[in-house]
């Protein structure tokens, strides 16, 4: 499928992960290639050799915190969207995510 979105999803839950790429594939019904890391190390080492359209990043993983991941991808990625997926729903961090750079924001009680 040349021509399906490749995708980044990058979450220290693997049920998170799992559910993410469930709601690719409603939002691509002609297909979606993700790819998953669990921590900011790992989507660095799967952008190096593997380019994506879309990143999804939760804000907190298990090796930064808060926009640190957001800031470094942004930075290894230049161009590339990321949305920002969360537990974190305060203006501030929606405001903060924006004004750095984020493409958009989805809290993670939204619903698929």
């Amino acid at each position: 499928m040349p021509d399906a979105p490749r995708v980044l999803i990058v979450d220290d839950h693997p049920l998170f992960r799992d559910a993410l790429e469930t709601a690719l594939e409603c939002a691509f019904p002609s297909g979606a290639e993700a790819t998953h890391a669990s921590n900011l190390s790992g989507a660095l080492d799967i952008l190096r050799s593997n380019p994506v359209d879309l990143i999804l990043l939760d804000l907190n993983l298990g090796d930064c915190a808060e926009f640190e991941g957001l800031t470094t991808l942004l930075a290894a990625e230049p161009g590339c969207p990321i949305v920002v997926v969360s537990a974190t729903e305060t203006p501030k961090a929606f405001q903060m995510a924006g004004a750095l750079g984020a493409a958009g924001y989805l809290p993670k009680s939204m619903s698929l």
